[in-house]
């Protein structure tokens, strides 16, 4: 005991500290290693804890990130400054960062421009990118949309969970489903490929070789014509 009464041999005082061992009978932490303050001594969640095998400190309750080892780190952390990624490995999917899905209804995403102050929900120009879950729009395809709107099929750019479609604001712009394999440009009208079109409104056309405006070959010298 530290700190304790000068004229008194039992029992404890304000801003008494022990170090100390619980025994066996110890419901909390038997045989590990405590630092606390005596009126909190009993109390799992306050002081500096060694567990009895020697290999968790923590601190109020909570846990040490130890740099040597592989741990699973559970509760909210915030970062106030840059969190950088060193790879060490040089296989296939074991390095960077790997966001698993939510156990129930498998969302997985990374939220850009959020509230430094919040970690839930979304304020005006944040964005998502990452996996739709089991209960939304585009279920587990790849999303980049404004948040708010992710649940929304015309809304952002979506590739579908099989990855073969790819539309932006709800049209098809690539893919399975698209017109032609169509993109879309200026006001709808459409790149076509491999496609002859005779249409008089704006639009290229290409034959995979040559490009045309609207099956005119494009001319670029002026004189192509009297040659």
């Amino acid at each position: 005991q530290l700190g304790c009464s000068r004229t008194y041999n039992t029992g404890h005082i304000e801003e008494q500290w022990a170090i100390f061992t619980p025994p066996n009978t110890a419901i909390i932490n038997p045989y590990s290693f405590v630092i606390a303050v005596v009126s909190q001594a009993g109390d799992n969640t306050r002081g500096l804890q060694i567990s009895a095998n020697g290999n968790t400190l923590k601190f109020n309750g909570n846990g040490f990130i130890d740099i040597q080892a592989d741990q699973t780190v559970i509760g909210i952390k915030t970062f106030e400054k840059l969190l950088q990624v060193i790879p060490t490995k040089d296989g296939t999917f074991n390095e960077g960062i790997r966001i698993s899905r939510q156990p129930t209804n498998k969302w997985s995403n990374i939220q850009f421009g959020c509230d430094p102050n919040s970690n839930f929900g979304y304020i005006d120009n944040q964005w998502m990118i990452g996996t739709i879950g089991n209960n939304g729009q585009n279920q587990l395809g790849f999303t980049i949309v404004k948040a708010g709107q992710e649940g929304q099929t015309d809304r952002g750019l979506q590739i579908s969970a099989d990855g073969n479609t790819l539309t932006f604001n709800g049209q098809v712009i690539a893919g399975t489903g698209a017109s032609n394999d169509s993109v879309n440009y200026s006001a709808g009208n459409p790149i076509v490929w491999g496609v002859n079109s005779l249409g008089t409104e704006g639009g290229f056309y290409s034959n995979r070789t040559n490009i045309f405006w609207r099956s005119h070959a494009l001319q670029f010298d002026p004189y192509y014509q009297e040659q």
